[in-house]
């Protein structure tokens, strides 16, 4: 289980379904097709995800109940947050 800076605990399940969704239908916002994923974003919890998401042309959804706090992936370069994964939905 995944778990929130506040405790709150989130099944791994949870993330996973809510990623299904935001890919599925693919959105007029869509990033340009990388990989035959039209509309992936690539969502994470360290500074390597965000160099990751960079280097693979994606753009990064920073979670929040992840590895490193928000200060350190501001710094990181994060510019899109989320704090559960529920708030992944309002992206598709």
């Amino acid at each position: 289980m995944a778990t929130s800076i506040s405790g709150k605990k989130w099944a791994t399940s949870s993330c996973v379904a809510a990623i299904i969704l935001l890919l599925t239908p693919p959105t007029p916002r869509a990033s340009p097709e990388v990989g035959g994923l039209r509309g992936a974003v690539y969502v994470g919890d360290s500074d390597v995800d965000i160099e990751t998401a960079r280097n693979s042309g994606l753009p990064c959804i920073s979670v929040l109940w992840g590895f490193r706090d928000r200060d350190f992936l501001l710094q990181h370069g994060a510019t899109t947050f989320v704090a559960s994964p529920a708030e992944l939905l309002r992206f598709r």
